[in-house]
């Protein structure tokens, strides 16, 4: 399934370092977007990551 054009992937992988500097995907951290138009608070994955596609209306990129 392709995307519509308007649409771009917001993506990324959140980790921490611990005390003994190993570095880890930080599993449910909470992640807050403020684009002008809305906002949208995300919680990472197992992997530490998480994914969104919204519209570029919305202006996530600053465009």
């Amino acid at each position: 399934m392709q995307s519509p054009v308007t649409w771009g992937e917001l993506t990324g992988t959140v980790t921490g370092t611990n005390c003994q500097g190993v570095r880890a995907p930080l599993v449910g951290a909470t992640l807050q977007v403020d684009p002008w138009a809305m906002s949208w608070t995300f919680t990472t994955g197992a992997d530490g990551g998480c994914a969104y596609w919204p519209d570029r209306w919305n202006n996530t990129t600053g465009c």
